[in-house]
């Protein structure tokens, strides 16, 4: 039988981590080895509140030495004794039946390496109010390297966020990449050359907006895109794999739109200009679009407290709204 480790890095997460130990709480604690929770030197509770929550299966090892967060989760794949890694951010939550889904999908698909999901944001401490959410798709996919460019986006899309994705511990070869933004795609996404993937339907998990730690400047320094560029190239490298490539490019990295409102928040105008020209490098063919001109004309405009305000009021208010009709299932624990 095969032994299932979740891996949660955490650093000054006192307000959400009893939140997220209490979720795992609620799976079949048979299907559990261990909770493996690798902190990054807080200096906060959240180490005494995780001693004191009484959980038997926590692993707790604390580091002096304060890593970016993909080196810490790297630590906890180090420190992981199973035979499968499910990774959960320490301010999210998972729903009381993940854990049984994903080990009866391993029962019944020997060849997975990776199981992934869709999954929604909530914002404060409700996690059964959605605010947004990735594709909801009505059936599970299994995929691999050679599956629809379309499929293998949303599967991309789906791996952007490293709560709860599950591995194979032994198909891990690299290292995690210490370039923000695709710290965990980089140790996931090349395992779909060698193995299968499965993508669920289900909505395994629910992630929490306000403890993003992407709200600093020093994220947005070095392109988001060429980041994402330099992991696409360095899979579907083959003439093979010509079609998804060029796909990707377009859509993930010469089409995200939204991605300029971050760098230009937080960034300011030198990463979003440089990340324009990469957009228009990439795709030549965006010039063509009529929208990178109006996100260009809203992005201008010197008061970035305005447009963070209107980027906040248009998730909160516009993409939130008839959320409900969308969205699968929500996540109980």
């Amino acid at each position: 039988m095969f032994k299932i480790s979740i891996c949660i890095p955490v650093f000054n997460a006192e307000d959400t981590i009893i939140d997220t130990i209490n979720s795992i709480k609620s799976q079949k604690q048979d299907l559990i080895h261990e909770v493996v929770i690798c902190d990054n030197s807080s200096c906060d509770s959240t180490l005494e509140r995780i001693k004191n929550c009484n959980y038997s299966k926590i692993k707790l090892i604390k580091f002096d030495k304060f890593v970016s967060g993909g080196e810490n989760l790297q630590r906890t794949i180090d420190c992981a004794t199973g035979d499968f890694l499910f990774f959960l951010g320490a301010d999210d939550v998972i729903d009381r039946k993940t854990i049984e889904i994903y080990h009866n999908n391993l029962l019944r698909n020997k060849n997975l390496g990776v199981i992934s999901r869709s999954y929604y944001w909530f914002e404060y401490e409700n996690h059964k109010l959605p605010v947004r959410c990735t594709k909801q798709i009505k059936e599970d996919i299994i995929l691999d390297i050679n599956s629809d460019e379309k499929v293998i986006y949303h599967f991309i899309v789906s791996i952007c966020q490293v709560s709860g994705i599950l591995v194979k511990k032994s198909l891990i070869e690299n290292k995690i990449n210490k370039r923000y933004f695709i710290e965990t795609a980089s140790v996931i996404l090349p395992l779909i050359r060698e193995s299968k993937a499965l993508l669920l339907g289900r909505n395994t998990v629910a992630v929490r907006i306000d403890s993003s730690n992407t709200f600093e400047k020093k994220f947005y320094i070095n392109s988001p895109g060429k980041a994402w560029l330099s992991l696409f190239n360095s899979v579907f490298y083959e003439k093979k794999y010509n079609k998804t490539l060029n796909f990707l490019k377009s859509k993930f990295i010469s089409k995200n739109f939204d991605g300029l409102i971050q760098l230009r928040v937080y960034g300011g105008y030198g990463p979003l200009f440089k990340e324009l020209i990469l957009m228009i490098k990439t795709s030549p063919k965006i010039i063509l679009n009529l929208k990178i001109y109006i996100y260009f004309l809203f992005l201008v405009i010197p008061n970035k407290k305005f447009i963070n305000f209107i980027k906040i009021y248009y998730k909160r208010h516009i993409l939130s709204k008839n959320i409900s009709d969308k969205i699968t299932n929500l996540v109980e624990y």
